[in-house]
């Protein structure tokens, strides 16, 4: 299986990052395109949303994005993404769309209970994705 272009969800956490730098090591070596991506929530996603937090949740996005950017290794290829929605719905929509031949992602590390309460993203992920899937803890 060739791997020509990887989807690196991130979110300013210990584990998004370790698994950003997990998959700068492997798209290295492959010669793979990384596509960074955040799916930012806007906060109580409700009806009606005003553009300044569009605006908002957006610039925020993109700044944890950009600052891992910043630490690829040179000679990795980054394509980044800020998208506003769900994770555990998008991500897999999105790295449909976006052909990736992988995901490489975070575990957050949350508990059986919490991760049964509010979902686990990863676990979405694991279950719906049409690509392999790499949990980096």
């Amino acid at each position: 299986m060739e791997i020509k272009k990887i989807l690196v969800p991130v979110d300013g956490s210990k584990p998004s990052a370790r698994a950003f730098d997990c998959a700068c090591t492997m798209a290295k070596g492959m010669g793979a395109k990384l596509v960074l991506l955040n799916i930012v929530i806007i906060p109580g996603f409700r009806v009606e949303v005003k553009p300044e937090d569009i605006e908002y949740v957006t610039k925020k996005g993109r700044a944890v994005v950009d600052a891992l950017a910043e630490k690829a290794p040179e000679g990795v290829d980054i394509e980044k993404k800020v998208e506003i929605g769900l994770p555990t719905n998008d991500l897999v929509r999105i790295a449909d769309e976006e052909k990736v031949d992988m995901v490489v992602m975070g575990n957050s590390g949350k508990g059986a209970i919490s991760s049964f309460v509010i979902g686990s993203v990863s676990h979405y992920t694991l279950q719906h994705a049409n690509c392999p899937v790499v949990i980096v803890k």
